[in-house]
């Protein structure tokens, strides 16, 4: 509104809205800049919004080079006329597009992202474990690097439902996959197996260096204080090791 009121000429409030709107599409860009090339998608957004930037700025000199002034009742129909709504539309159609890749890209990204996630402590699901498990050993086969396994097992996982009831009981699971989870390094992966079943993969690791392991985190653990049970009451996990055969897969 304001450019309608501070210019009378047609041509200088279409270059001054085509321009506001390019240094608008210029700031989005500098800002997704950061993120530009992470993945394909957010590559399209960065440089669909750098094409509409573009499309702005050639809108803006295109009419302010225009010969003449472009007069309301015979500018419907001239070539001008078209080409200013040739580019609005791409524009808009490419600014459109973007906004739905990223969209249902979200929306697949929080699905996956779900599915490959324990919601209960936030390591990875059996299903996540097992592909990534796989993964990491046929990159070791590539890298020629030792691979050792650790479960866990929350001892007595049924006598801590039955006395302290199972919303308790996931309290516990909650805590003993925290605790792995910051136990491990950030090339380890970890996932929650079963009910009360944990199983982590190290990477470049040999069975005493798994042992050492697996050791500390079930002296830690026992020593762990819950704070929703009463005092003096700590928790312990079985351990079992092993050091994967670079010819195994996981199965």
């Amino acid at each position: 509104c304001w450019v309608t009121m501070a210019f009378t000429s047609i041509n200088l409030q279409i270059a001054s809205n085509t321009t506001m709107f390019g240094i608008l599409c210029v700031v989005t860009a500098a800002h997704l800049h950061g993120y530009a090339f992470k993945n394909k998608i957010e590559c399209i957004i960065f440089w669909s919004t750098i094409a509409c930037a573009i499309q702005l700025f050639a809108l803006a000199g295109t009419t302010l080079t225009y010969h003449g002034e472009i007069q309301i009742e015979n500018f419907k129909g001239t070539w001008f006329w078209v080409a200013i709504n040739l580019m609005a539309v791409t524009s808009a159609t490419l600014m459109a597009l973007s906004i739905f890749v990223l969209c249902a890209y979200d929306t697949f990204t929080k699905a996956r992202d779900e599915a490959n996630t324990d919601l209960l402590t936030g390591i990875m699901s059996r299903r996540a474990f097992e592909t990534h498990a796989n993964e990491m050993i046929a990159k070791a086969q590539r890298a020629k690097v030792n691979l050792s396994m650790v479960f866990a097992d929350i001892d007595y996982f049924k006598k801590i439902n039955d006395r302290y009831g199972h919303p308790a009981g996931d309290r516990v699971i909650s805590a003993f996959g925290a605790f792995i989870q910051d136990c491990i390094r950030g090339k380890d992966i970890a996932g929650r197996i079963g009910g009360e079943e944990f199983a982590i993969m190290l990477w470049n690791s040999n069975e005493t260096s798994a042992r050492l392991l697996a050791e500390t985190t079930r002296l830690n653990f026992s020593q762990l204080r819950i704070s929703e049970f009463p005092s003096g009451t700590h928790f312990t996990a079985s351990f079992g090791v092993c050091t994967a055969d670079l010819t195994d897969d996981y199965a």
